[in-house]
């Protein structure tokens, strides 16, 4: 597991393979995929602001953007690093 993930992405990634013992290629597909979006689709701009690159066309569609980060909502509650780090920050806004 990379530990740059975020702690609480980390604990799901563990708790699920604790669940899941018997089905450790689903949890390794789960893990690639969940940070995946961390890894690849999240640009921390100069001013504090996160991009998310939904792959579309030049207009990045809010619509697209919630919708990659929306799974990172519940671990986000309970971990500042996500909730206020470079990937949620503007989506967790209403957590608050």
């Amino acid at each position: 597991m990379k530990e740059t993930l975020p702690k609480s992405v980390q604990e799901l990634i563990l708790s699920l393979r604790e669940k899941l013992k018997d089905e450790p290629e689903i949890v390794d597909m789960f893990e690639r995929c969940y940070s995946n979006t961390l890894d690849t689709t999240v640009k921390k701009m100069e001013d504090g602001s996160t991009y998310v690159i939904t792959g579309d066309i030049p207009a990045m569609w809010l619509r697209d953007s919630v919708a990659q980060l929306r799974p990172y909502l519940v671990p986000a509650q309970n971990d500042p690093e996500l909730k206020y780090g470079p990937t949620c920050n503007w989506l967790t806004k209403t957590l608050d």
